[in-house]
């Protein structure tokens, strides 16, 4: 900091004097411009990667919504694992794989079971190669890519 006319220069002089920028202060605001969140446990969510899981996760909640609109209240679904492997959060997955729910029980749970969920659902009695390709390929392009259509 310059001594005589007060500006934010960091150079001899600065010093730790409250108010003025040091290096640390200086690194400590180039990472916060970066970071999106600081988890329980300190560590730093960057921007890029928290962008990443939220857009992934709003992309399958909305093919997930899209599906169980168009089969209705009365449709049985089975839920899939998705195209990914990202689904190994402590094995949150592992109880919903496979299922076969009732879409019109108040009590059904839908993917996404957590933030980056792969897993998807389709008609009871049918599997991922029985849903007709444009629909198939249509949420698996959007759900990889992180929520961009290509």
């Amino acid at each position: 900091m310059c001594d005589q006319h007060k500006h934010g220069s960091v150079g001899a002089g600065a010093g730790n004097r409250p108010g003025y920028p040091t290096e640390e202060t200086l690194r400590d605001a180039a990472q916060a411009a970066v970071t999106a969140r600081v988890d329980r446990r300190g560590a730093r969510q960057q921007l890029g990667h928290e962008g990443r899981m939220r857009t992934s996760t709003v992309a399958r909640h909305a093919t997930t919504r899209a599906t169980a609109d168009t089969l209705g209240r009365d449709a049985l679904v089975t839920v899939l694992g998705g195209s990914g492997a990202k689904c190994n959060m402590n094995g949150i997955c592992d109880a919903f794989e496979g299922q076969t729910l009732a879409l019109g029980d108040p009590g059904t749970r839908l993917p996404p079971y957590h933030p980056s969920c792969s897993h998807e659902i389709v008609p009871a009695g049918t599997s991922l190669a029985d849903v007709p390709a444009a629909q198939a390929e249509g949420v698996r392009s959007i759900s990889d890519s992180g929520g961009t259509i290509s």
